[in-house]
């Protein structure tokens, strides 16, 4: 287990996650338990691995059965951090949601928080405007799609850790938010929380985004919109037309303060005050 410090009035919170192999799994919990000051589990696949002192479970995509579950909501509250993929409907005591589309998506399931997701541009130094402008795409190569022969840098989150992430957002001078269609696609569009959208807007970032619920929501007026045959002239506008460029650029960089760390950290610390009171 990972411990944050000393002791604090969060000292009863332990945020517990899955694979080590998910960038934004550890940029979503790692960092907010850190700031909170909460202690922190990654690759945690058995509840006996949970401390016995520990009273709130914030889970981020942990490999916990229904019994597991079960059992943990014996010792305390169990806090669900929605991620990717349908959340247990049992054993979960509140719910956290990235977006007002996730929570109507997901409405059934009561009590629920919508908490947005922060951005890793922690330094908050944007990008150079001037920089090269070659189109780049991170994530999950299963959502990677095909771009037609447009020259695209693609960065594997898979396989990054949060330096390395931030890294890849810094090398890059427009990004496409847009995903491969497929079956899955349709239900993972929905609960999409939008932080790819997120750190473009924080780092200065301009780009290519498809209308996706949560970037919709979050990244008015921050992006171009396109349809995937719109992508490669949407491309082409941002790296000739140096007015646009920046108009998106300053747009993205003043509505991503609201995405920074010290802006969420109060809607966690009001949720497990209420939990630990």
């Amino acid at each position: 287990m990972k411990s944050t410090g000393p002791m604090n009035c969060y000292s009863r919170v332990v945020f517990l996650g899955g694979s080590m192999a998910r960038a934004s799994v550890r940029i979503r919990y790692i960092q907010i338990s850190e700031a909170l000051g909460c202690d922190y589990l990654l690759d945690v696949s058995d509840i006996e691995q949970v401390p016995k002192d520990k009273h709130v479970f914030v889970c981020v995509k942990p490999d916990f059965s229904k019994k597991d579950l079960t059992e943990l909501s014996k010792r305390g509250a169990v806090v669900w951090d929605v991620h990717d993929f349908l959340p247990p409907s049992e054993g979960v005591d509140l719910y956290i949601v990235g977006s007002k589309t996730t929570a109507e998506e997901l409405c059934y399931l009561r009590p629920m928080q919508i908490i947005p997701q922060h951005h890793c541009n922690f330094s908050e130094i944007p990008n150079r405007p001037d920089g090269v402008r070659k189109p780049a795409w991170i994530g999950r190569p299963f959502w990677c799609p095909d771009f037609d022969g447009l020259d695209v840098d693609v960065y594997n989150a898979n396989k990054l850790h949060l330096e390395a992430v931030i890294a890849a957002y810094r090398h890059m001078g427009i990004c496409l938010n847009v995903r491969r269609q497929c079956s899955e696609a349709e239900f993972h569009v929905r609960i999409n929380d939008g932080i790819k959208l997120i750190n473009c807007m924080a780092f200065g970032i301009p780009s290519v985004s498809s209308k996706e619920p949560a970037y919709c929501e979050y990244g008015e007026g921050c992006t171009i919109f396109v349809k995937k045959n719109d992508i490669m002239d949407a491309v082409r506008s941002l790296q000739t037309d140096d007015i646009l460029y920046n108009e998106i650029r300053m747009q993205g960089l003043k509505h991503s303060k609201q995405f920074h760390l010290r802006r969420i950290l109060p809607l966690y610390r009001n949720l497990l005050d209420d939990l630990l009171s």
